[in-house]
């Protein structure tokens, strides 16, 4: 083991663990790879081949009550500290307490071990086994008409900029995993409110099918707050 240099022993741990599965919890109509599973998977597989991480290189950032992070994760030889790696990446965690940075080092420490170890995500657990299709030739631009709302997520989003899809995806994760209640969710909301605004002007389709969203989630999966 003390022959090998970091990169032969981040090889090692790329041989054992190819995958990680996504999860679907209780309120949710879509999947997520969490920091905890990715953690799960990843960390004995890294201590049995002598590697630890951490991060290092922290910019944080406050925008109201959403904290974003630019950071490196470390990753070491345990037996030459001075061999290492470093992989940047970034997150950014939503909150309306004080766990903001919290959930941005997670999110970019989860993302950090996905792709320096290559790992693949999906749906099922035999995914790994299934040949991967082809990217299809880009469609061209798709105009919506005024009253489509059903089945029009993928339409709404190709008009909406990677920034305002990025917060989307992040803003139904951290309400699905982390709102305790219909008045915490709609802190969380009230919260993010100046973005949300962005959404609307942007994309009023966009807006409308994520305001359905959080109200059928507020509604069919959250308790009731007490009067």
């Amino acid at each position: 083991m003390t022959t090998l240099n970091i990169h032969q022993r981040l090889h090692a741990a790329m041989q054992e663990v190819t995958y990680v599965q996504k999860e679907k919890k209780n309120g949710m109509n879509y999947t997520i790879v969490s920091h905890d599973a990715v953690t799960a998977k990843v960390r004995p597989v890294l201590v049995k081949h002598g590697v630890v991480y951490y991060p290092v290189d922290l910019v944080p950032a406050q925008d109201g009550n959403r904290t974003e992070v630019i950071m490196k994760v470390r990753f070491a030889n345990i037996d030459d500290p001075s061999d290492f790696i470093d992989v940047p990446s970034m997150g950014y965690g939503i909150d309306s307490q004080d766990k903001g940075p919290g959930k941005a080092i997670s999110y970019a420490v989860k993302y950090a071990l996905l792709k320096a170890l290559g790992l693949e995500t999906g749906d099922d657990a035999d995914h790994d086994s299934v040949e991967h299709e082809k990217p299809k030739p880009a469609a061209k631009p798709v105009v919506v008409s005024k009253g489509a709302t059903k089945g029009s997520d993928p339409v709404i989003k190709a008009n909406l900029s990677p920034q305002h899809e990025a917060f989307i995806d992040h803003l139904k994760e951290d309400v699905t995993v982390h709102a305790a209640s219909v008045l915490h969710a709609r802190q969380m909301w009230k919260d993010q409110q100046k973005t949300i605004d962005e959404i609307k002007r942007e994309s009023p389709l966009a807006y409308a099918e994520l305001v359905n969203w959080f109200k059928a989630f507020t509604e069919t999966k959250l308790p009731a707050d007490a009067a």
